[in-house]
């Protein structure tokens, strides 16, 4: 016979062996179970082996495969953290680079004003938005009653002064009001805090007729009426009206143009000084007073 049938023909013998013996177990009452098992276990011994090795490998494998996703998840992890430092870095680079053109973009636009920087430092206990603390006072020439600027738009005005310190209530404050004009129109009313709108850095724009043409998105600057703030200075822009059909009037909502929750440097006017219509005239004028008429010190 040929080799491969020849394993064939005693593989078939053994199988018929282990039947003739199972047999023979069970007709004598199973009382050698044992031998039974034992030629079981000496027959599946090497599969046995085989499929435990195999199993102990791929446990291996996956054991070793875990270790390394472990590894680059940490380093991914890492790579992603840095990103993200990086990341925050730049986006902070770019508000501050917003913040001083914006300083600078005001002194150029502001002549008329005398201003003067301060920092936030402090903020009041019952409510962020409604004042703060600012580090320059008396000694700086910072007295009550003057108006406080940011880059963008209106913060409120001066209350209280120490010789280096002074607070600021902002114009969120449910106490405070401004007489305002609509850009657009140049119709006069009043923006006013509102303790209601407060938390979320919002104004009412209260005095405003039935008739008064104004429209979301319309543009609301300081009226200049009042002893406080100077005109032309942003307050912000309309973001919603209502109407009461008993008074006959409506009622607008400010977003201000100046973002209350993150005040850190401020502008103090000092010092308004209103525009002459006729400055250049007197300048040309000036120019031709004779020479003899010249004090000589």
């Amino acid at each position: 016979m040929y080799p491969r049938k020849k394993k064939r023909f005693l593989l078939f013998i053994l199988v018929i062996v282990l039947c003739i013996a199972f047999i023979k177990i069970t007709a004598d009452n199973r009382n050698s179970v044992n031998v039974l098992d034992n030629i079981i276990s000496f027959v599946t011994k090497p599969f046995n082996k085989v499929a435990s090795t195999a199993v102990n490998k791929a446990a291996e494998t996956v054991k070793t495969n875990k270790k390394a996703l472990m590894e680059q998840n940490a380093e991914l992890e890492k790579k992603i953290a840095e990103l993200e430092k990086k990341n925050s870095a730049l986006n902070a680079a770019s508000v501050e680079n917003d913040r001083l053109r914006g300083l600078l973009d005001l002194k150029d636009k502001s002549p008329q004003y005398e201003l003067t920087a301060c920092n936030a430092f402090s903020r009041s206990i019952a409510n962020y938005s409604d004042s703060f603390f600012i580090d320059k006072g008396s000694k700086d020439g910072i007295i009550p009653n003057l108006p406080v600027i940011g880059s963008k738009g209106l913060i409120g005005y001066v209350v209280e002064t120490g010789r280096s310190w002074s607070r600021v209530r902002t114009i969120l404050d449910g106490g405070s009001n401004v007489g305002c004009v609509v850009t657009r129109t140049q119709s006069t009313a009043v923006a006013e805090g509102n303790n209601a709108l407060l938390p979320n850095g919002l104004l009412s724009m209260i005095f405003v007729s039935k008739d008064m043409n104004i429209i979301e998105g319309d543009i609301i600057e300081t009226s200049g009426l009042g002893q406080i703030y100077p005109p032309g200075i942003t307050i912000g822009k309309i973001s919603e009206i209502t109407s009461d059909e008993i008074s006959k009037s409506q009622f607008a909502t400010i977003q201000p143009a100046e973002n209350f929750e993150n005040i850190k440097e401020v502008f103090v006017i000092t010092k308004y000084i209103e525009p002459v219509a006729a400055a250049e005239t007197d300048i040309t004028e000036a120019a031709e007073i004779p020479e003899e008429t010249v004090v000589q010190e």
